[in-house]
């Protein structure tokens, strides 16, 4: 299966945008301490990136 994506690949490009989605929603957040959907969406790419690099060990 020469097609495949590279699972290691993919894992880094996603890790990526957490961390870009992370970096900007705790910016954002320093500027809106009490604002919930930041909250939510900065722990929502933590346990997305927790759990996708479990898979890796």
């Amino acid at each position: 299966m020469s097609g495949a994506p590279d699972p290691t690949e993919t894992f880094r490009q996603e890790a990526r945008d957490l961390l870009e989605t992370l970096e900007q929603t705790l910016l954002d957040l320093g500027q809106d301490p009490q604002n919930r959907d930041l909250v939510d969406a900065s722990f929502r790419a933590m346990h997305t990136l927790k759990g996708s690099g479990a898979m890796f060990g």
